[in-house]
């Protein structure tokens, strides 16, 4: 009798070359296909590769808007955004190819078949547009950069913020980071303040906005060096003086009585040192300059307005509430001042009296008030209130903790602008490395 033989059937055969045939079409798909591991490897490459392209065009750009700030104005025209593009279209940089249009403010960088595109933002900084990066002779990438989402926790502002920074797209240092430009300075609980954290070269400040019938032309200030400008005769005349910020309805009449005095001439409220803080009260000189230059598009609807520098009653407001709880407050901490006179303010530190010069403030707020490092540009900040000692000076703070008169025609000073924030804009982030974004 015969023995049953053992072994698989065709059809058993057949199921498995099949199973196999499928394992492989997985395998070769996984390995080859469109989003396969060879895909993904060369894409990673490629976005290696015009992150490296973007980031040498970004130093090169950032180098440029560090010279474009330190030009005196009459050297250049236009905005950083605009220097970077004419100067940097046509170059080569290790090997990558550079256009620029200074028009459109557009940007294409290339090298070795890989290109990248962006815009270019007023403030020199470049937006690069991913989606238009491109492998020449291969599939387009799209590389996943985009930024990290804003946080979602919103801050409430309190005297413990004053002094934390926030990111509003403004580089005034050069660095290339924005991150470290901007601090919260006060709350009003109408609106907050933002003050620039370190003096602003003498490109960023504007022309005037002549209020004077018959005057038409803009004038600037007069610059000594980079960091440091005063006024001069043709800049005042553009002037009336307490008229111009009496009746600029941004600005709060708390943050100017002494422009408000009913019981002054209006010789004595056209005085030259009035002019100069009309000046830097000048809500349109200094919202459209910084706005149309160096505020990203996507923050400029957030601000209410930009002006050359907090008054006297905000930098008191600011420093009181951030000292109030100082030992010895009221007899040796409280700024105070008084505007009796015609000309204009005196201060006063605790129960002292008023002077035209008084020292001992604290300078514990890491420069906040009172800029106070080896690495100071200027002496002191012009604040935006006249000075009760003569008809051409203005209240300053200076590097030590002095709060002092400061003749406009001194060319010690410089200036930190006051960036005020619309109404209901609030602040986000945490507080872990205590940079906050608008939201």
């Amino acid at each position: 009798m015969l023995k049953k033989q053992k072994g698989i059937t065709l059809i058993a055969l057949v199921i498995t070359i099949i199973v196999l045939l499928i394992l492989a079409g997985v395998t070769i798909a996984m390995v080859v296909g469109d989003n396969g591991i060879l895909s993904r490897s060369r894409e990673a490459k490629d976005t290696t590769n015009i992150k490296k392209i973007q980031e040498e065009v970004d130093l090169e750009a950032a180098d440029l808007v560090a010279e474009y700030h330190t030009k005196d104005s009459g050297e250049v025209t236009g905005s950083a955004g605009e220097y970077v593009a004419t100067q940097i279209d046509g170059k080569t940089i290790n090997g990558i190819e550079i256009e620029a249009d200074s028009e459109k403010m557009t940007i294409t960088a290339e090298k070795d078949g890989i290109r990248t595109s962006g815009m270019i933002e007023p403030n020199g900084h470049i937006l690069w547009n991913d989606g238009n990066s491109e492998v020449t002779g291969g599939e387009t990438t799209t590389p996943d950069v985009s930024p990290s989402p804003s946080p979602s926790s919103t801050v409430t502002i309190t005297t413990d913020n004053y002094g934390d920074y926030v990111d509003i797209g403004v580089d005034i240092n050069g660095d290339s980071d924005t991150t470290n430009d901007f601090r919260i300075f006060l709350n009003d609980e109408s609106n907050v303040y933002l003050i620039a954290a370190d003096y602003i070269p003498n490109s960023m400040c504007p022309q005037s906005e002549p209020k004077v019938e018959g005057r038409t032309t803009k004038h600037s200030l007069t610059a000594d060096g980079s960091y440091k400008a005063y006024w001069n005769n043709d800049l005042l005349a553009d002037y009336n003086g307490a008229i111009d910020i009496s009746g600029n309805s941004l600005l709060s009449s708390n943050y100017n009585k002494w422009a408000n005095r009913t019981d002054l001439s209006d010789t004595q409220k056209g005085y030259n040192h009035i002019k100069a803080v009309a000046y830097m009260l000048d809500t349109t000189a200094w919202t459209s300059k910084w706005t149309t230059d160096y505020i990203p598009s996507t923050y400029t609807n957030k601000i209410n307005y930009v002006v050359g520098g907090p008054t006297l009653e905000q930098f008191s407001a600011s420093y009181n509430a951030k000292h109030a709880n100082d030992t010895n407050f009221d007899t040796e901490v409280k700024m105070n001042y008084n505007e009796n006179n015609s000309y204009g303010y005196f201060t006063s530190r605790g129960s002292g009296s008023f002077e035209a010069r008084v020292s001992g403030f604290s300078t514990e707020d890491d420069n906040l008030y009172f800029i106070d490092n080896s690495e100071r540009v200027s002496d002191a900040m012009w604040l935006a209130s006249n000075s009760n000692v003569f008809t051409s000076s203005l209240i300053s703070a200076h590097f030590g903790g002095t709060v002092a008169v400061g003749t406009f025609k001194s060319s010690k000073y410089g200036f930190r602008p006051l960036v005020c924030l619309k109404s209901g804009v609030s602040l986000a982030g945490t507080d872990e490395d205590g940079v906050y974004e608008l939201q």
